[in-house]
């Protein structure tokens, strides 16, 4: 939901409107994404070959 655009390239959601549908906080959201962000930049430099499409060992 959070990367989703509208036709502007706005985001279609906001972050309160995010955790309104999943009935948690604005913070658990932005704990989520940033968690997210952390565990992405850990696999592409432990080369992992889902996010990446070629292995980088």
């Amino acid at each position: 939901m959070y990367d989703k655009r509208d036709q502007r390239g706005k985001r279609k959601y906001t972050v309160a409107q995010i955790g309104g549908t999943f009935g948690v906080s604005r913070k658990t959201i932005y704990r989520h994404l940033d968690r997210d962000t952390a565990n992405r930049h850990w696999r592409l430099a432990a080369g992992d070959t889902i996010l990446t499409g070629t292995p980088t060992r």
